[in-house]
């Protein structure tokens, strides 16, 4: 979810060296492998959700900060 909400804050880029270094000293390729299928599967429904149909209109998803 943070990564789709970077790119919807305007971000061409997200940072996550330090999760995949945790996730390969924990559980070697494994891991990051997990991870990477973690954080592309979380990507998608967000993308979902929000009606993008790609990263291009996803970050000009409007944010609602209060419901």
């Amino acid at each position: 979810i943070d990564v789709a909400k970077c790119i919807a804050l305007g971000a061409n880029l997200v940072g996550l060296a330090g999760d995949f270094l945790r996730a390969a000293d924990q559980n070697g390729v494994a891991g990051v492998v997990e991870l990477a299928e973690t954080l592309t599967d979380e990507l998608r429904i967000a993308m979902f959700c929000s009606g993008a149909a790609d990263l291009q209109v996803l970050s000009q998803t409007p944010l609602h900060t209060a419901f």
